[in-house]
């Protein structure tokens, strides 16, 4: 007996970490890396952008999302990043920023030991809108 997929179209999902990262054009061009020996322009393909970027660079998910349209079926990009922060340096500091860092790091430490992962993604969304407020700016959805 012999496999043989039926599919028209795969449904593949890619995690781009995007640390070192400074334009739509190196995004785009890591999505299209990552997803170069599995997908096709057959596909429907979604990129999760993670990881930590330059404090204030925001991606247009827009742009990213148009430009790989041209390589695959559909193409949803979700933007998951976050800044680049020294989260120890502001613990240090004895003002309300530092004490809330403090506080938000003690209680995503408790729930990482807990394996309570959705809990952690709720805290450091938490931690860096927080931080954001503090700083006088309106928090970006993360």
């Amino acid at each position: 007996v012999k496999t043989v997929p039926t599919a028209l179209r795969k449904y593949l999902e890619f995690e781009i970490i995007c640390k070192g990262v400074n334009t739509e054009k190196d995004v785009i061009a890591a999505c299209k890396k990552a997803a170069s020996e599995r997908a096709s322009e057959k596909d429907v393909v979604r990129f999760i952008l993670k990881g930590a970027v330059d404090k204030g660079l925001i991606f247009d998910k827009d742009t990213i999302s148009d430009e790989l349209r041209k390589y695959y079926f559909w193409v949803k990009v979700e933007d998951s990043t976050y800044p680049d922060v020294d989260l120890e340096a502001i613990s240090r500091e004895e003002t309300t920023r530092g004490s809330f860092t403090r506080e938000m790091l003690k209680l995503i430490d408790a729930g990482r030991e807990s394996s309570d992962m959705n809990s952690v993604e709720r805290l450091e969304d938490a931690l860096f809108y927080g931080l954001a407020a503090l700083d006088g700016k309106k928090p970006e959805k993360r």
